[in-house]
């Protein structure tokens, strides 16, 4: 609302202040220990990976990149989920 404000009145704003304030709303990730993004990801994978070899028979770490989200389509598809990009 600033910038609009100081852009309506001609103004001169500080953008120092103002990405202070847009910093606040985003939260850092963790990147340490048990609870770390990247731990997280990983087992995420290797969630993934179960799933798909569970239902496909094939080994989901070995599938090639196309093989492994088609069949992650497939199962979307099959257990009738949107992806993400819809949300």
């Amino acid at each position: 609302m600033r910038v609009c404000d100081g852009i309506i009145s001609e103004k001169e704003w500080d953008t120092t202040e103002i990405d202070q304030y847009l910093a606040t709303f985003m939260r850092p990730k963790n990147f340490y220990g048990a609870e770390s993004v990247e731990v997280k990801h990983d087992k995420s994978f290797s969630e993934l990976c179960y799933l798909l070899t569970k239902d496909s028979g094939k080994d989901g770490k070995n599938m090639s990149v196309l093989e492994f989200y088609q069949a992650l389509q497939m199962i979307k598809k099959r257990h009738g989920r949107k992806s993400n990009k819809n949300k």
